[in-house]
């Protein structure tokens, strides 16, 4: 990992995020960059428009406002730092919708990660809800690491929910790399909440349920232990399980036995990770969850 982009919208909220990035880049010797953008409501072309009627003075003013922003974004990133070994950094404003920006930025300076902030389950819900990271998720192949706490060290318990698509293989092998050192935890979960809904409660329908449910979990174990069996780094997991029941909940409660401190989940790729995030899984991970959270797609 060599290039990590820390996106900021100068909140409190942020902080978090800062610190985990940081802590990241002086582990892995990353580049760390970050950026901010200030919304424009206003057509790019408009903005060319009012700037020439304007002259200088509505272009200084635009300055102003950049070299605000990188300052603050300086000055965060220098507490942070202390006086340890500092991360090489660099910081950067950008003019548009939010989303995009922070898109077009890592792939434009080629980001290996991209952090970005939340704070407990509120914000979380109107950060996944919003038209701004529901656009960067649909937009990005990078991981995306949604930090909603502030970092006690490195990364030490991992949670990967994988179901042996390429997506979660791609999970586990990104989480292996963000934290080098960490305990993997491998969790497969069959949902049971179609079953439930196909056999709903008619004669016969209980022992009928239970066969199926149990055929689940039988194919869920094997497909986890094959997936395992196939690892390049089978000696960095500490601990794998099937489970049965609906998968954001035990993620959730998996995750709370067991102290993890990162989840870490594959998502179904930029065409169609709208969709994944807004109506399946990681949506509810990202309501329910209070530990960070890192995002791949099945690209890269």
């Amino acid at each position: 990992m060599h290039k990590i982009l820390y996106a900021t919208d100068l909140s409190e909220r942020t902080e978090a995020a800062a610190q985990r990035s940081v802590e990241l880049a002086r582990r892995h010797s990353a580049e760390l960059r970050a950026v901010h953008v200030i919304e424009a409501d206003l057509e790019e072309e408009t903005l060319r428009l009012l700037f020439r009627e304007q002259g200088a003075g509505a272009q200084q003013a635009t300055r102003e406002l950049e070299q605000a922003g990188e300052a603050r974004m300086t000055e965060q990133l220098t507490a942070i730092a202390g006086d340890g070994a500092a991360p090489s950094w660099t910081v950067g404003c950008r003019w548009g919708r939010g989303a995009s920006e922070i898109a077009a930025e890592a792939r434009d300076w080629g980001a290996d990660l991209v952090a970005i902030g939340a704070h407990g389950r509120r914000v979380v819900r109107d950060l996944f809800l919003g038209a701004t990271a529901e656009r960067l998720t649909h937009e990005l192949s990078a991981p995306i690491l949604v930090v909603k706490r502030p970092p006690r060290g490195a990364y030490q318990r991992v949670l990967v929910a994988v179901d042996g698509s390429p997506r979660s293989r791609r999970a586990v092998e990104m989480a292996a790399r963000l934290a080098p050192d960490a305990r993997l935890h491998l969790l497969s979960v069959h949902d049971t909440t179609p079953l439930e809904r196909i056999y709903g409660a008619g004669e016969g329908a209980a022992q009928e349920l239970q066969a199926a449910l149990q055929a689940g979990r039988e194919q869920t174990a094997e497909e986890l232990s094959r997936l395992v069996a196939e690892l390049p780094m089978r000696d960095r997991i500490a601990h794998y399980e099937a489970r049965s029941g609906n998968p954001a909940t035990v993620i959730d409660q998996v995750a709370g036995e067991a102290d993890i401190d990162l989840v870490a989940m594959g998502t179904r790729g930029l065409s169609r990770w709208q969709g994944a995030l807004l109506g399946s899984v990681a949506r509810r991970v990202a309501h329910e969850s209070e530990r960070d959270l890192l995002l791949t797609s099945g690209e890269g």
